[in-house]
């Protein structure tokens, strides 16, 4: 069932690449005429789509690259697969995990996404180029979901911040939750896993949503406003028609941002912990 769920979420994702809303999976859908760049780096163009075949040309991480013929029949594969790529006036084949699975810009420097999933955790890998030796420097972060959309903000008022990194988990089925995680980088460049947070729901049973409303958002002073709500049914009726019963539990918390982390540090649970 877990497997024919993601037959169709891969054929969802490739409406949202139509739509040149590229995205991150464990299972990634290119599609004909997609412009991607090369995650990789020194990659060999094979002729033909096998190791020990014909290399055509060695490229470099962030070569730009065009699809060439849709990967459907690969759908249900979570391990690399070949896919037919044209390079300038050369076409053959690269590994599936040689590629991006979603670029983005930070302050005009690409960065490069591919995840790794094994049995334990799935964690992401983001490359940034730079022009030098070694080609690149790798971020790795462990993430809780194995399809997500990477976004690049500003501080969001926040001092001490020059970016925010949102890494925001496409909500799945087969009890995979949703929320997302926040990266900051600081004034000095220095990478911060700053913050994970949970949004799941199961079909009315309950739902549990946390936020986060930074300064520039709620524009009150310098500091992070988390939220949490939770609902659950306790009751459903014994007949059809009886009225569901429900409870509801909402709080919040002030968070401010130090420099090199969040606090204060609290325990993160769906009902109010000792009053707050």
């Amino acid at each position: 069932m877990c497997k024919l769920l993601w037959i169709i979420l891969a054929f969802w994702g490739t409406l949202i690449q139509a739509q040149n809303d590229e995205y991150i999976s464990v299972y990634p859908a290119f599609t004909t005429s997609q412009q991607i760049y090369l995650f990789g780096d020194q990659v060999h163009l094979r002729s033909e789509p096998k190791s020990d075949s014909k290399s055509l040309t060695v490229l470099e991480i962030g070569s730009p690259l065009i699809i060439l013929e849709d990967n459907n029949q690969n759908y249900s594969k979570d391990e690399p697969f070949w896919v037919h790529v044209r390079y300038n006036d050369k076409a053959g084949y690269i590994r599936s995990d040689f590629l991006s699975l979603q670029t983005v810009e930070l302050n005009g420097v690409p960065l490069y996404t591919q995840l790794e999933n094994n049995e334990d955790k799935t964690t992401l890998k983001i490359r940034i180029p730079t022009q030098s030796i070694p080609a690149y420097y790798e971020k790795t972060f462990e993430v809780f979901s194995t399809m997500m959309q990477l976004e690049v903000f500003g501080s969001k008022g926040l001092k001490n911040v020059r970016n925010i990194l949102h890494i925001n988990y496409f909500a799945e089925a087969c009890g995979i939750d949703g929320g997302g995680k926040y990266i900051f980088i600081d004034a000095s460049g220095h990478w911060h896993d700053a913050f994970s947070y949970v949004q799941v729901s199961d079909a009315g049973i309950f739902y549990w949503q946390e936020t986060l409303t930074f300064p520039s958002e709620h524009k009150n002073g310098d500091y992070i406003l988390y939220k949490s709500e939770y609902m659950e049914t306790v009751y459903e009726g014994d007949n059809y028609g009886d009225p569901i019963q429900t409870e509801e539990h909402k709080s919040e918390r002030v968070l401010k941002w130090n420099g090199s982390e969040i606090t204060p540090k609290f325990k993160q649970e769906p009902m109010p912990v000792n009053g707050w």
